[in-house]
Order: structure tokens, then C-alpha cells, then sequence
């Protein structure tokens, strides 16, 4: 894969987390949060930071 791939995909995983980031913000603002949904896009988060990190070091070694 070359730099464009990886640098899209840095960026994608970058969007996703942003988004998951405000949709959390949004359901803690609600009277009853869903505690799952949160758990739930807080993993989520930690899978796409994995991604993140593993891209940007595939990126590295080019």
C-alpha cells in the first residue's frame, strides 16, 4: 500500500474517533445516558486507535 492509503485511512480513523467522541458527548447530556451505547463506543475508540497507531507505523517503515 502506498502513503496515500495509509494517510486516508489515519484520517478515517481519525473522523470515526471524532464522531464517536460527539455522540458520546450528546448521550451523556440526556437524563438517562445508555451506559452500554457509551461502553460501547468508548471500545470502539480503542479499537480505532489501534488501527490509527498501526497505520501510522506502517506508513513509517516506507
Amino acid at each position: 500500500m502506498g502513503n496515500k492509503k495509509y494517510l486516508k485511512q489515519i484520517s478515517s480513523f481519525n473522523k470515526l474517533i471524532e464522531e464517536h467522541r460527539s455522540k458520546i458527548e450528546a448521550e451523556k447530556t440526556k437524563n438517562s445516558p445508555d451506559l452500554k451505547l457509551l461502553n460501547y463506543w468508548e471500545k470502539e475508540i480503542d479499537k480505532f486507535k489501534i488501527e490509527l497507531t498501526k497505520s501510522e507505523k506502517r506508513m513509517k517503515r516506507r
